[in-house]
């Protein structure tokens, strides 16, 4: 069991399954707008909404084991005003409220591929990415290589080949 506690810099997670109040981990994004953290919203499976108004950006955190890792970053095309300012989980969709422009955004949530595999450095021009597809109705995937996105594919892809990356290198795909 978790409570969630928002701040204007962070968000705290803390245990709370022993009649007690252990902090866990602190959820901190690089740059705020000084109102990250100022809406939370949890959904099923894990799920947790982080709302960064300042910015116009919403955080899709997911539970992996005891910790929260940052999964999606949403953010508006245009307008937008107060984007994250107002979350909400239902019927296996997301809902952004952005109040100053009497908007509410909604996506429906897909199933995050499993099972990475990155080459070993045995290829000696490219960088070969495996994964397993999970979702029924996914729109295609968004490969990123150390928080940069570096191609859009299209819907049940399970294989990218980087050819920029330096075999042997370490990254974060």
């Amino acid at each position: 069991d978790n409570l969630f506690v928002g701040g204007l810099e962070g968000v705290y997670v803390y245990d709370v399954s022993q009649r007690t109040l252990n902090r866990e981990q602190e959820l901190q994004v690089e740059q705020t707008g000084g109102r990250f953290g100022a809406e939370l919203a949890v959904g099923g499976g894990g799920a947790l909404l982080v709302g960064d108004p300042g910015l116009r950006r919403v955080h899709l955190y997911q539970q992996t084991g005891a910790e929260y890792e940052r999964n999606l970053v949403f953010s508006p095309e245009s307008g937008g005003g107060q984007f994250g300012a107002a979350l909400g989980f239902a019927g296996g969709q997301v809902f952004v409220g952005a109040p100053r422009s009497n908007a509410v955004y909604y996506s429906e949530l897909v199933a995050a591929p499993q099972g990475l595999v990155a080459s070993d450095g045995a290829e000696n021009d490219r960088v070969e990415l495996e994964w397993e597809d999970q979702a029924d109705e996914e729109d295609g995937y968004r490969v990123y290589r150390n928080g940069e996105r570096i191609a859009t594919l299209g819907a049940n892809e399970t294989t990218y080949r980087d050819y920029d990356a330096d075999p042997g290198d370490v990254a974060q795909y």
